[in-house]
């Protein structure tokens, strides 16, 4: 991929306080969801290994 230099009519709108921020909280609350799934996910995989043990 080659990116254009403003001679070239090349324009980027990645702005890159904003977008590393969004980056961040975005990330965030992926990590949030699997911490708040992983007791559950624990659970069920210790709950087969009994039943298949």
């Amino acid at each position: 991929m080659r990116y254009f230099d403003a001679e070239e009519d090349g324009v980027s709108h990645f702005r890159y306080w904003r977008d590393n921020r969004l980056l961040i909280w975005m990330h965030l609350r992926l990590l949030a969801g699997f911490m708040a799934r992983l007791p559950r996910l624990i659970a069920a995989r210790l709950r087969k290994r009994r039943v298949a043990g």
